[in-house]
């Protein structure tokens, strides 16, 4: 029940911030200048506020998302498959500080990695027994959560607490998957100023 609560109040508030905006126009024309690109020339009011919703339960969700659940990471996948229309779309709109399109994006790239390049590597992890605790409090999209943690926080436990997932990857899986999972964060916008030389 609290879930469902968060995640309407959540919807609220954006539509709200929407609905506010001094750039919204109040038909169905579009809310697209011409000369901002071709892609943004069919975006409109009515399916950026769609949109715009379909955002904020996306990143509502992402705060619920396990990596060690091979059916989480699944069925987060298919709703990036789903919001890829809109990632454009929120990119499109002339008030880049209204959504964060950006974030979405980055998640989407770094989950596909968990459910692609890496995903053998989480089930060998996986069925350790009993399971390690730096696997299963390991959460690498709390940087795309939070946006008040500190950087240096941030780097340090982008490999679980004090990066304790990099000796589980290495021994379980070698460092070929150890040097993948570095270059996925080092392309990720919110871990950029992470050096991974030091962890």
């Amino acid at each position: 029940m609290r879930c469902s609560i968060k995640l309407a109040v959540l919807g609220a508030v954006l539509l709200a911030f929407a609905c506010s905006s001094n750039q919204a126009p109040s038909n169905e024309t579009s809310i697209i200048e011409s000369e901002l690109g071709t892609n943004c020339t069919t975006v409109t009011f009515k399916n950026f506020l769609g949109c715009l919703y379909r955002f904020g339960d996306f990143m509502a969700k992402m705060y619920f998302l396990d990596v060690t659940k091979q059916k989480s990471l699944e069925k987060f996948h298919k709703s990036c498959n789903s919001m890829a229309d809109c990632i454009e779309n929120l990119e499109c709109h002339k008030d880049k500080n209204l959504t964060d399109s950006k974030t979405m994006r980055n998640a989407c790239e770094t989950l596909k990695f968990f459910v692609t390049d890496f995903f053998t590597c989480l089930e060998k992890i996986g069925e350790l027994k009993p399971e390690p605790q730096c696997f299963k409090e390991w959460n690498p999209f709390e940087g795309f959560n939070d946006k008040e943690k500190n950087q240096e926080e941030l780097c340090k436990n982008m490999m679980g607490k004090d990066n304790c997932m990099k000796k589980l990857v290495s021994e379980n899986c070698g460092e070929e998957d150890l040097r993948k999972l570095y270059n996925m964060f080092k392309f990720a916008e919110v871990f950029k100023q992470c050096d991974a030389s030091k962890l």
